[in-house]
């Protein structure tokens, strides 16, 4: 509650309901090279003065309009989809029950701490993901299938392209 009072005193109306706060941690959504800017960026905003958010995203300063609130999201916590190529001293990562939850997920997810990560929740959860095959490995999508054919058709091409070489030649 302390903290929300404290955010409250420099926020900014950032384009219709959406309110956004000096300090507060954010993530930039969409690649954009003209300003250096990637999808998954990550920072805080440092100032607010009007409509103009003064951001840091990524270790770089860049000026914000309400135009780009559609690129912009509040990052208080984010999916291990989202932090993967980013580290953090300390992780948390909420464990429960779920389709996508695997060995590869978990694994993605502890690899983001740099030195504490805390899993919350159930443990037969964790046990089942960590000990079952990852979902990625029980995919049948063909793709296999694909690639022998591929390589089949390529081997013909190669021998239909020999056999002409030789009729030239010879």
């Amino acid at each position: 509650y302390l903290a929300e009072k404290i955010l409250l005193l420099n926020t900014a109306n950032f384009g219709g309901d959406y309110h956004i706060a000096e300090g507060e941690p954010v993530i930039w959504t969409q690649n954009d090279p003209q300003r250096r800017l990637t999808n998954g960026a990550l920072g805080r905003i440092v100032k607010i003065e009007g409509e103009t958010i003064l951001a840091e995203l990524d270790g770089q300063l860049h000026c914000l309009s309400p135009a780009d609130r559609q690129f912009i999201d509040r990052a208080w916590a984010i999916s291990v989809h989202k932090a993967q190529g980013s580290q953090w001293k300390r992780v948390i990562i909420p464990i429960f029950e779920s389709k996508i939850l695997d060995r590869s997920l978990i694994y993605t997810a502890l690899t983001r701490a740099q030195e504490q990560v805390i899993f919350m929740g159930s443990f037969s959860s964790i046990r089942r993901a960590v000990e079952d095959r990852a979902a990625a490995d029980m995919r049948n999508c063909g793709f296999e299938v694909w690639l022998k054919l591929v390589g089949r058709e390529q081997r013909r091409a190669q021998v239909a392209y020999e056999t002409s070489n030789q009729r030239t030649v010879g």
